[in-house]
């Protein structure tokens, strides 16, 4: 596919279409496909993934390949944009809808990007980095998941609430604890390449202060729940995978259905 060089002006037009369903959860047939596009072409591959800019002018992205795209805050950790993305051979022009910058790129393999943002002309490296933080809670958070095997259902926040029929019950509220809902911890073994999660409850609990004082703070309340995560075609989402062991047991597709926010 090519898009011309009105990219400069950072609009971006795009074409969705069905491509065939590939089984529980694939394309087409309301099994969840939502603002999925075309797969972009197999020229662009090597852009699809986790850039991280050495520009905090330029932030860092998440490429998927249906030409959706995330771009966590610099700053604030629990805010991130959702757009589009496109790369022209011809121009080498970089666009994307979630900070609305386009880059001409000088250079880019399977692991580096080099390039100049056209709104400042500043030169801006991209290093790729599949198993970044960020990585692990852009996916999870993009979307729902849906069981491949039964009506099971989890939905995690970019700040890390979650929320689904699998959660172990809420526990009881005490006279100095308030339980309000269950928060995932999600971590990563970068030398491993593997990924866990921790249940923790967000609550609110009674401190003393001093001089008789007592107040509420929000707290998070430590558990046992614990597990292992496997994430298949990552930055895919027609084909991605999770595989969860521990009390969220079982194995998801990513559903988009209702999902506005690449508009």
């Amino acid at each position: 596919m090519r898009w011309s060089g009105i990219f400069l002006m950072g609009i971006l037009m795009f074409s969705c279409s069905d491509s065939e369903d590939d089984g529980k959860g694939g394309n087409g047939g309301g099994n969840g496909s939502g603002s999925q596009g075309e797969i972009v072409d197999d020229e662009l591959m090597p852009l699809v993934g986790y850039w991280e800019s050495s520009n905090n002018n330029a932030r860092d992205f998440l490429f998927y390949d249906d030409g959706t795209c995330f771009s966590p805050h610099p700053s604030d950790g629990n805010q991130r944009s959702a757009g589009r993305w496109a790369y022209d051979p011809e121009t080498r022009y970089l666009s994307n809808t979630a900070t609305n910058q386009t880059f001409l790129i000088t250079l880019f393999d399977d692991a580096s990007l080099l390039g100049v943002n056209i709104a400042n002309q500043e030169t801006v490296a991209f290093t790729k980095n599949n198993l970044a933080w960020d990585v692990l809670y852009l996916v999870m958070s993009d979307g729902k998941w849906r069981s491949t095997e039964n009506e099971d259902s989890l939905s995690i926040a970019y700040s890390g609430g979650i929320y689904g029929n699998k959660l172990p019950e809420k526990p009881q509220n005490t006279s100095s604890r308030r339980y309000l809902y269950a928060n995932v911890l999600l971590s990563t073994d970068v030398e491993k390449g593997t990924y866990s999660y921790q249940l923790r409850w967000k609550g609110r609990e009674e401190m003393y202060m001093g001089m008789g004082e007592w107040e509420w703070h929000d707290t998070y309340f430590d558990t046992n729940y614990k597990g292992s995560i496997t994430i298949e075609e990552p930055f895919s989402p027609s084909k991605c995978r999770l595989t969860l062991t521990g009390i969220l047991e079982g194995t998801y597709y990513k559903d988009r259905e209702d999902t506005d926010i690449f508009d």
